[in-house]
């Protein structure tokens, strides 16, 4: 279960941040020798030459090209389009999972071996995530019905939490300052300073927060409420879905999976 270069893939959600995209993607590659990152295009002017040219040859780059350029997309299909990719090859064991404005230093790769977890977060929210094939296969996909970038992440973090309980280290700095399980990740992931397109792509998102809460409020209740209190043993009122059974039904039929798989909902 240990992590190297064979058995781990960066998977990178991007959308219009050019300049904080290639500037993350050069930290990943100083911090571990990935042999390459994939870059989910949200945005159909994203192309490699917006990349500095020493990395190029590492960078590939998954056009999104069923999403039109003023959608703002869902964070939770982008993760999903990461988990369906990846873990599609039997050799990858490892997904880490980035947004596109983090800073990255090494020793992060000497933490997960070291302390033997099964899901990394850090520094905030789905900022940053590591997760094993074990992992998933336990917790399942995102749910797709958070629609843009508020409450993905808790949904999701709730039902890791639930689901794998002492494999799992969490860094959250909303504002409960979640530490479960800390093997001080805070000191290698972080977010990126706060360039005016950072700020300009999430305003969005804020107008339409409420889309978001809503849906929680109905699959789990208050957020606030259950992360602050550590309410961890709430039980959900609406099912997680299998979002990609062809995956499920292919990875059957290749013998990667038991055919009495059934991911939990």
């Amino acid at each position: 279960m240990r992590m190297n270069p064979k058995n781990t893939e960066l998977w990178m959600v991007n959308y219009r941040r050019w300049e904080e995209c290639n500037t993350s993607c050069m930290m990943w590659l100083r911090s571990f020798p990935f042999e390459k990152i994939n870059i989910i295009a949200n945005h159909s002017e994203q192309k490699l030459e917006n990349f500095d040219e020493s990395i190029r040859d590492k960078i590939n780059i998954v056009h999104n090209n069923i999403r039109p350029n003023w959608n703002m997309g869902s964070l939770a299909q982008g993760w999903n389009t990461a988990y369906l990719n990846g873990f599609y090859n039997p050799e990858t064991e490892w997904i880490i999972c980035s947004q596109d404005d983090v800073n990255v230093f090494k020793g992060w790769d000497k933490k997960i071996n070291e302390s033997n977890y099964l899901m990394y977060w850090s520094p905030q929210g789905d900022v940053i995530h590591a997760i094993h094939r074990d992992a998933f296969l336990r917790v399942g996909w995102w749910d797709e019905r958070f629609r843009i970038i508020k409450c993905q992440e808790q949904d999701y973090m709730l039902r890791c939490i639930k689901e794998l309980r002492k494999e799992i280290s969490i860094v959250d700095n909303h504002q409960w300052e979640l530490r479960y399980n800390d093997v001080g990740m805070l000191n290698h992931w972080k977010k990126h300073f706060r360039t005016d397109e950072i700020i300009n792509t999430e305003a969005p998102a804020e107008i339409m927060f409420m889309t978001q809460y809503n849906y929680f409020m109905k699959k789990w209740g208050d957020v606030n409420e259950i992360f602050f209190n550590k309410q961890w043993d709430i039980k959900k009122k609406v099912d997680d879905l299998d979002w990609y059974p062809s995956w499920t039904l292919n990875m059957k039929q290749r013998g990667l999976l038991d055919e009495s798989f059934e991911f939990k909902t």
